[in-house]
């Protein structure tokens, strides 16, 4: 099986390089980044020998583990720390991670280039973010005796790990890791089914980093004077199925509120898209892009676009009523990001993976909106009754303040 993996590991290393001389911009980032990393990384890994190594895959996973690693610098002011990042969406935004010493690429995940790594860096000890696990790394780490740790990970029966035909492999492979952090009991339950017992349920790191974010100064004259005293959606991480219904709804449901609209995809021909959809539906007039804006909104203006990234999990606390987007397509973005701020959360029916949006639903700080129609039903409803707009907005903030603090059940055992 190993062998295998190896063929694996390296095929998709050569798909990805013909991917990148075939035009694709990410796969372009990820095949630049790592060229002659030996060469490129060699002084920087030097200089942070027995570093303390945290690994994420990608931007959601960073955020997810960022309580951990600032917590962990505070705790720990004299340790080196070496942040890698699997995928270029993690990497090209938080490169300049002030909290690490150096941040750079994980390398592809085959034998000589996971050795080098390590003897290049030399860590002490090895946090992986929730979803990330590479064999030879693992391996390797494990034959160096180096503790690896696992962070605010979830495991269900389904996982591949546990399958007949190859959880053997896998599942011996799993078994290297120090200690497991999960985040629910039904996490531990099935690690223990299966002859792991180095875990505790500690919870989800993402609580913590939504409240931090929440605490965190946020001022912008621009969305300030906008939005004082005006009732506002703020709709984020939207996909153009998202975008269909939100127009449609606000255009019929809209009296005097306002929308903040944050796409999850900001390329060019999707913002063209998107002026054409907002012409079509007569909103071109009361729409500004946030990059055209240089003080204030004009009078007229009931829309801003955001055209930029960065800002969404700050610009929920303009909200009075928060939209995910992802429901109508692979799945819904982050609701905690909303719902720290207090207010009642909307999103599409493709959110029964996420077990923080059953929660919500459950705790009645959320409803699943299938259609345009349901939308503006729910619209109308939360945007005329204030009693209950508020209600819905504290119990969601209420579940997010009530599952705080895995980032100190981590740190207490490490």
């Amino acid at each position: 099986m190993k062998w295998l993996y190896n063929v694996g590991i390296f095929c998709y290393g050569i798909l990805l390089q013909l991917a990148s001389l075939l035009g694709n911009s990410k796969a372009r980032l990820w095949a630049s980044g790592r060229k002659d990393w030996r060469l490129h990384y060699a002084s920087k890994l030097q200089s942070i020998h027995g570093c303390t190594w945290f690994h994420c895959a990608s931007l959601g996973e960073f955020e997810q583990g960022r309580p951990v690693i600032e917590s962990y610098r505070e705790k720990y002011p004299e340790k080196k720390i070496l942040l890698t990042f699997f995928s270029p969406s993690g990497y090209e935004i938080r490169k300049d991670y002030r909290f690490a010493d150096f941040v750079c690429y994980l390398p592809l995940d085959l034998p000589g280039s996971m050795n080098d790594f390590i003897e290049a860096s030399q860590p002490s000890e090895v946090y992986f973010i929730k979803y990330e696990f590479w064999f030879n790394l693992l391996a390797t780490l494990n034959k160096k005796k180096i503790p690896v740790y696992l962070v605010s990970a979830i495991f269900r029966e389904s996982h591949w790990f546990f399958r007949s035909i190859t959880g053997g492999y896998f599942l011996r492979e799993l078994m290297r890791v120090r200690h497991f952090f999960v985040q629910d009991k039904l996490s531990a339950a099935v690690l223990h089914r299966h002859g792991i017992t180095a875990v505790t349920v500690s919870g989800d790191t993402r609580f913590d980093r939504v409240i931090t974010n929440a605490e965190t100064a946020f001022n912008t004259t621009i969305f300030d004077s906008w939005c004082s005293g005006a009732t506002t959606l703020v709709a984020g991480s939207t996909w153009p199925s998202d975008e269909k219904i939100v127009l449609d709804a606000i255009g019929r449901v809209f009296t005097k509120e306002q929308l903040i609209l944050v796409p999850h995809e900001l390329s060019p021909s999707h913002l063209e898209s998107l002026r054409h959809k907002l012409k079509v539906s007569g909103l071109s007039a009361q729409t500004e892009f946030l990059s055209q804006i240089t003080q204030h909104p004009s009078a007229s203006t009931r829309i801003i676009i955001v055209d930029s990234i960065g800002l969404l999990s700050k610009l929920y606390r303009y909200a009075s009523v928060a939209y995910i987007g992802g429901g109508f397509g692979a799945g819904i973005h982050n609701t905690l990001e909303a719902a720290v701020y207090g207010v009642p959360i909307l999103f599409g029916p493709n959110y029964k993976k996420f077990r923080e949006a059953i929660d919500l639903i459950d705790c009645r700080g959320a409803d699943c909106v299938n259609n345009v129609h349901k939308l503006q039903e729910k619209l109308s409803e939360l945007f005329n009754d204030i009693d209950r707009r508020n209600n819905k907005g504290n119990a969601a903030k209420r579940y997010v303040t009530d599952n705080k603090g895995a980032t100190k059940a981590i740190l207490d055992m490490v």
